[in-house]
């Protein structure tokens, strides 16, 4: 594994590690929504970091595609991550 694969594994445990305690520490109303999908999120994350061969393989062949949707999987992850901003700051406001 590169070095940007594991900052990203290491990235995705402390994403993890943050949002629990912050749920134990400053719970707020409707936080463990937040909780769950970020603590679900970071699992996956680290589950395909894993098994990186196998996950690199299928994201060159996604992206060598003649006509690649890349762009389709950046507005998502744009609009993911503004969510979680978004429920972050409406939650602990």
């Amino acid at each position: 594994m590169s070095t940007s694969v594991k900052l990203l594994m290491l990235y995705a445990i402390s994403l993890a590690f943050l949002v629990w305690i912050g749920t134990i520490f400053f719970y707020q109303p409707y936080a463990w929504i937040l909780t769950t999908v970020l603590t679900l999120a970071s699992i996956k994350s680290i589950s395909l970091l894993f098994r990186w061969n196998e996950t690199s393989k299928k994201f060159v062949v996604f992206i060598n595609a003649k006509y690649s949707k890349l762009w389709i999987v950046d507005i998502f992850v744009a609009a993911v991550g503004i969510g979680f901003l978004i429920m972050g700051f409406t939650l602990y406001k």
